[in-house]
């Protein structure tokens, strides 16, 4: 609610009228530099926020990413990590909830779908997770994380052909490593 409130307040100041009842005010326009200011503050915000998650002091990252928020409503990168250090919190339903107030119709980033997808596999809502995760790959459709965790799901589901045909996808192109031991150990147990 309040981000629609900012945004039409913005757009009245922007526009230098503001109407109210039908009587239309002219409104002064604010100092230019208060807008940059604003948003100065929230990227040092973010970045403090950043700084501490790789600490791993996930809590006050979360804060600093949430005051970086308050500053600017719409920094989406500021949402996404909220959402990651929610998620390594352990707490996945505030990370749903803070990765559907990005608009990720106008994102299109692949990694807020994922995480969005990852949130819903840990609470076990996998048709949930299985749409963002094909979303993922609309976008990117080597996602070796979605296409790994669709084969998972598939998997859990008792969609064997599925996810057998997911698992052979991702080690067609997955790189060597401790994820593609994975793989074929899955694989070859279906």
């Amino acid at each position: 609610m309040k981000r629609f409130i900012y945004i039409a307040l913005c757009a009245a100041v922007a526009a230098g009228v503001y109407s109210c009842a039908g009587r239309q005010e002219v409104v002064p326009e604010p100092p230019v530099e208060k807008v940059p200011e604003v948003k100065k503050v929230a990227a040092r915000e973010y970045n403090s926020g950043l700084e501490l998650a790789s600490k791993g002091s996930y809590e006050a990252a979360a804060e600093k990413f949430d005051a970086a928020l308050k500053k600017n409503p719409s920094f989406a990168d500021a949402a996404f990590n909220l959402a990651v250090t929610q998620q390594k919190l352990g707490d996945h339903r505030k990370a749903i909830d803070t990765l559907n107030g990005i608009d990720l119709a106008k994102e299109r980033n692949p990694e807020y779908y994922y995480a969005l997808g990852a949130s819903y596999f840990h609470l076990k809502y996998y048709k949930a997770a299985e749409e963002s995760f094909l979303e993922v790959r609309k976008l990117d459709n080597g996602h070796l994380k979605a296409i790994f965790s669709l084969a998972t799901i598939y998997g859990k589901t008792g969609r064997k052909e599925e996810a057998k045909a997911a698992w052979r996808e991702y080690i067609s192109i997955a790189p060597e490593g401790e994820w593609k031991q994975q793989a074929v150990k899955r694989l070859l147990e279906l």
